[in-house]
């Protein structure tokens, strides 16, 4: 579980670094059935605003556990232009793939929670942060769960701190992610 901080730390967004975005899991979700599926689903919470819930501090997700599946992960290497390390195939996967298998479970239901209230047709992705403990393997079965670690209303925009973690089979964590939200609130 990750530990909610009891007083409150500096202020979210005091220093942004906006992180351009490249149409890589378009192309994948293009070409992979599965992720199609989901990004259809996705995107229909964009056509939903209600407003935000500051008290959604500490607000777990959970998801079953995701196998690194070597197919879909050539499938997304192919989609964003990596060559393998050798001629024939990669020896474990991307972190980048494995990143989205972190986050691509638990972040969905962050958006389309009434209790929070994310107006995402209005957010913006600020920051993301990925740290791995060790090398993940293919066929390896990754467990994601993210919190809402800090939250703060400022200047008509909402500052969302997510934090998730994957653990192994053997519960021992093996990947850490951060990424901050912000949402400008309609008015």
């Amino acid at each position: 579980m990750i530990p909610i901080p009891r007083e409150r730390g500096p202020e979210l967004g005091d220093r942004l670094e906006i992180v351009a975005v490249n149409d890589a899991i378009g192309q994948l979700a293009d070409r992979t059935p599965r992720i199609a599926h989901l990004r259809s689903r996705s995107l229909g919470i964009l056509r939903t605003s209600m407003p935000f819930n500051l008290d959604c501090l500490g607000r777990v997700y959970t998801a079953t556990p995701e196998v690194l599946d070597r197919s879909r992960h050539d499938s997304y290497a192919q989609a964003v232009g990596a060559a393998p390390e050798k001629g024939d195939g990669y020896a474990r996967p991307l972190a980048c793939f494995a990143a989205v298998y972190l986050l691509w479970p638990v972040v969905p239901q962050l958006f389309s929670d009434p209790e929070v209230g994310l107006d995402v047709e209005h957010l913006l992705h600020g920051e993301q942060e990925f740290s791995f403990e060790r090398p993940l393997a293919f066929d390896e079965a990754i467990t994601p769960e993210g919190v809402i670690f800090q939250v703060d209303r400022r200047r008509g925009m909402v500052f969302l701190d997510f934090r998730c973690e994957g653990r192994d089979e053997a519960s021992e964590v093996v990947a850490r992610s951060r990424s901050l939200f912000i949402v400008r609130e309609a008015g």
